[in-house]
């Protein structure tokens, strides 16, 4: 029979990371785990440099949040630029979704969707390939 897990004292400060967030340190650029407090307010540690960052008050949380959603657009993956009209162009000439993923060296899915973002009628997703 397996040992009984304790039951975790619900008045102990527990480190608990903020959806797997990270905020950079403003001393030495290290990303820091947004923790929380037993109360629920949010934190920051960097083992490296020492510092502990306590994010107080309904403003300061809010702007947390917004810098935490700008930095996680800011170290995203970059946005490509597609030659929609390429894309047009080579199905009208009747060529394959992979044939043309692979010349502009973007995914299928990529393809189609730019292509039906830009046309009146939307590609059918459950069209085949030609």
């Amino acid at each position: 029979m397996p040992a009984e897990q304790p039951t975790p004292d619900p008045k102990a400060n527990v480190n608990v990371t903020l959806d797997k967030r990270t905020f950079p340190c403003p001393l030495c650029a290290a990303p820091l785990d947004v923790r929380r407090t037993f109360r629920d307010k949010p934190y920051c540690v960097c083992q490296s440099c020492g510092v502990q960052i306590f994010f107080r008050g309904t403003k300061g949380i809010s702007r947390l949040r917004k810098l935490l959603d700008e930095h996680e657009r800011l170290i995203g993956r970059p946005r490509r630029s597609i030659d929609i009209g390429r894309i047009a162009e080579m199905r009208a000439q009747g060529c394959s979704w992979r044939a043309i993923s692979r010349e502009l060296r973007v995914g299928v899915g990529t393809a189609r969707n730019a292509l039906a973002r830009r046309s009146e009628n939307p590609v059918e997703i459950g069209q085949t390939n030609p």
